[in-house]
């Protein structure tokens, strides 16, 4: 999802008119923001915000925005003053830097700058340089605007006079800045304080800011300019939506540990420092979750080879006895947390979230289900219905089989999904189909059974309720992870990461072959987990081959929901199935690894 914000309805609604799909997402304290898509990128989602003016406003109100959505990227879009005589009106400017320029010390009669500034993120830069010298935008081939990218100023001032003090400053101190605004340096702090989210300004030169500002928007080039950087800014959503597509984009591992301790970062290796506590970081790509165990020998020889250690070879000790390789891959050996899977299978239908973050549906033999709209984090499919949670926490849900059959979506932000239930952003459970009353608590995963719910709680604990627990009624003691309900039995894995089954065992679904596990999920009679090494191993009925699962790399496995088959995505994105005597054939394409 890229969000998108402005500062005036006017240029909100030059944004909307790119826009289709609509609908209004209203957050908890209050402020009221749009999820659609790009009409002419309909598997690109937006979320847009008008944040109002002035860097304070912007500030909050993007923060909000950017812990709301989650955004791959934050586009700001919207006029300034120029600075530059060349710099003609209705320009566009791309900023490259953003100055805070108020910041200072006066000191009797003599200012003291105190400069602060944002670089834009380079990946945006570099994608904005493209759009420009493709003309990817709307109405590029019929516009005489040229885009420029250049550093950009913003105050908390309407900049409308070529002799005011603040104009002096910009000469003296700023004087790369071209254009001048009111809310682009809160925009760029808000994107600093969450982790440094991509973040890049596109703005559209509107006035000279010189005291001929009435002069300009009566000649009608606020408008003029709003459009232009309306229409750049939604063709630069398109070329961001592109490339993260077709690129693997590295995720950010952090943990906070006390010295002595290794820092690392990017795909280099640091330096040892004896000390205090630090934050470790590491850049690392989906490689090392889809080959974890690689990836932990690959560590530990590249810190013995390199000798790092508290005075000693081969191993890097942390405050506490955490060795360092430890900390690098620990999110490759995350396990699994149910109601979060981006691969379902159910008795008819299968549902994966592609690479780009788009749901494909299929049924038996490979025939195409009806197909959803816009991106996605999770699915869930049950007998007749699947319900896809969205990057904005939002749910959808639908029926596999006809769009013209409507099937009920709940309300409000979720962070696990099944078909018929989820679990809210607070923690708390809530049904949006069925008889089943969930108890009060919170908790962190869930799975359906037929007529009935298991889910994890906050502090690990399994709870079971609904219609029909029948042998599955009380589950074993312990902490856990993931849970998963099938017809007569359920599946749970430890935080030890060792899979427990109960419930009917007379096919052997519930006795769980020995090992180390990141995954697991259950079947009508039967049941498969993903091993820590990567493989899948299958126990209980074996009608048509679903205790037989194919050999390789796997990196995640489909949540079950009481069919005859398993479904996993391979260590190179693409998805396949087995059980029903091979008929449940995967689709080819890329798939994501979320498990």
């Amino acid at each position: 999802m890229i969000l998108i914000l402005t500062a005036l309805e006017l240029e909100g609604d030059a944004v909307r008119a790119h826009l289709s799909g609509l609908t209004r997402h209203h957050h908890p304290a209050g402020s009221v923001f749009e999820v659609g898509h790009l009409t002419a990128r309909p598997d690109c989602s937006v979320a847009l915000g008008v944040i109002g003016m002035g860097t304070v406003n912007a500030a909050a109100v993007t923060e909000r925005a950017i812990a709301e959505f989650r955004p791959d990227a934050v586009v700001f879009v919207g006029i300034a003053g120029g600075l530059r005589d060349w710099i003609r009106l209705g320009d566009v400017v791309v900023a490259t830097r953003v100055y805070a320029y108020q910041g200072g010390r006066i000191d009797g009669e003599e200012f003291g700058a105190r400069p602060r500034a944002s670089e834009t993120a380079h990946r945006l830069v570099e994608l904005a340089r493209q759009a420009g010298r493709s003309g990817a935008w709307p109405g590029a081939a019929n516009s005489t605007a040229t885009i420029h990218f250049e550093p950009v100023a913003a105050g908390e001032v309407v900049l409308n006079s070529s002799t005011a003090p603040e104009n002096d400053r910009l000469r003296k101190h700023y004087n790369d800045a071209v254009a001048v605004e009111t809310e682009s340096s809160g925009v760029a702090l808000a994107a600093h304080l969450n982790d440094s989210t991509p973040t890049i300004v596109v703005r559209g030169i509107s006035d000279r800011a010189d005291g001929t500002k009435e002069v300009t928007d009566s000649g009608g080039w606020q408008p003029v300019a709003v459009a232009t950087a309306a229409a750049f800014a939604v063709g630069l959503c398109a070329v961001i939506a592109e490339a993260y597509r077709n690129t693997a984009r590295p995720q950010e591992i952090e943990r906070v540990v006390p010295g002595p301790v290794t820092v690392t970062g990017g795909n280099a290796v640091g330096s040892v420092y004896a000390t205090g506590s630090v934050r470790i970081s590491q850049r690392v790509v989906t490689k090392a979750q889809r080959h974890p165990v690689v990836a932990i020998a690959i560590v530990t020889v590249l810190l013995s080879l390199l000798g790092w250690g508290g005075y000693g070879i081969g191993k890097v000790v942390l405050g506490g006895g955490t060795s360092a390789w430890a900390a690098v891959v620990s999110e490759a050996m995350k396990p699994a947390s149910s109601g979060k899977e981006t691969l379902a299978t159910g008795t008819g239908t299968a549902c994966g979230v592609r690479a780009d973050r788009t749901v494909l549906c299929w049924g038996d033999g490979g025939k195409e289900r009806v197909q959803p709209e816009g991106r996605f984090a999770a699915v869930a499919v049950g007998d007749k219905a699947a319900c896809g949670l969205r990057e904005d926490q939002t749910v959808l849900c639908w029926n596999t089989n006809s769009s013209a059959q409507e099937v009920p979506s709940p309300e409000g932000r979720f962070q696990a999904i099944t078909d018929q239930c989820g679990i809210r952003v607070g923690g708390e459970i809530a049904c949006w189909v069925g008889k089943v009353t969930p108890p009060p608590g919170r908790y962190k995963a869930i799975s359906l059974g037929r007529g009935d719910l298991c889910a994890v709680r906050d502090d690990g604990v399994v709870n079971c309720w609904g219609l029909d627990l029948g042998e599955a009624a009380v589950p074993p003691q312990g902490k856990f992870t993931a849970v998963s309900r099938g017809s007569r039995h359920a599946c749970a894995l430890r935080e030890d990461r060792a899979v427990v089954c109960w419930g009917s065992d007379d096919e052997g679904q519930s006795s769980v072959p020995a090992g180390t596990y990141t995954a697991v999920s259950v079947g009508e009679e039967h049941s498969c987990a993903l091993r820590a090494d990567s493989a899948l191993v299958c126990w209980g009925r074996d009608k048509g081959g679903q205790i037989t699962p194919p050999p390789g790399s796997f990196t995640a496995l489909a949540a079950g929901a009481r069919a005859e088959y398993s479904c996993a995505v391979r260590s190179d994105g693409t998805a396949q199935c087995w059980g029903r005597d091979g008929r449940f054939t995967a689709p080819p394409g890329k798939f994501a690894a979320g498990r």
